[in-house]
């Protein structure tokens, strides 16, 4: 009896990692690993700037990054806008993009945008 819950036990363990393995298979390496929001903070003609959360105790976000966001034609963006990242997508970075010319201080932000996630 006990070698066969053993047995059992094995076989569903075995199963579900190897269904765990299938899916990190299927999954875009482009994708950074963020939440599924962006905190919009500034919107510009071309572009937004926002921050992702990439760590998260809790509730509490320790690790906010800024990112830049091109702006897609017809969307209405505003500042404190919680925009979500579409269904089926993920944030994937693509270059930087310095603010030299409007700050004192240089900022230089990822350019982040969004793709399948697989």
């Amino acid at each position: 009896m006990k070698k066969s819950v053993l047995i059992m036990g094995l076989l569903l363990g075995g199963c579900s990692l190897m269904h765990f393995s299938e899916d990190e298979k299927a999954k875009n390496p482009q994708c950074a690993s963020f939440e599924k929001d962006i905190n919009v903070f500034a919107v510009y003609d071309r572009f937004l700037l926002g921050t992702v959360c990439s760590n998260r105790y809790k509730n509490v976000c320790l690790d906010q990054q800024v990112i830049y966001l091109s702006r897609e034609k017809g969307a209405l963006y505003y500042d404190g806008l919680t925009l979500p990242v579409p269904e089926g997508k993920c944030i994937a970075y693509v270059d930087s993009y310095s603010l030299n010319k409007d700050l004192s201080v240089p900022l230089t932000v990822p350019v982040v945008k969004f793709v399948d996630k697989k």
